[in-house]
């Protein structure tokens, strides 16, 4: 099986919106996101859960993150 390498990846090419994900979670974070929830709105909840959904999706560093950054709704698309 094939995999994408951060050396691989082309971020400059992602629509801003995934930029943005990928400069606060990193790109491992960003593509699972893309992965589990494709090009719907994201809600990021106000107050970090250890054991929430965001946290099984993308890990706990990069869960802590996003929630210090966007604190409530982001949108994205593919």
């Amino acid at each position: 099986m094939t995999t994408l390498s951060d050396a691989d990846f082309a971020v400059c090419e992602l629509p801003p919106t995934l930029r943005l994900l990928v400069e606060v979670a990193g790109i491992p974070a960003t593509l699972a996101l893309v992965a589990r929830f494709g090009g719907t709105e994201i809600c990021v909840p106000a107050k970090f859960d250890p054991d929430g959904r965001l946290v099984q999706v993308v890990g706990h560093e990069a869960a802590q993150r996003l929630v210090a950054r966007f604190q409530g709704d982001i949108g994205y698309s593919k």
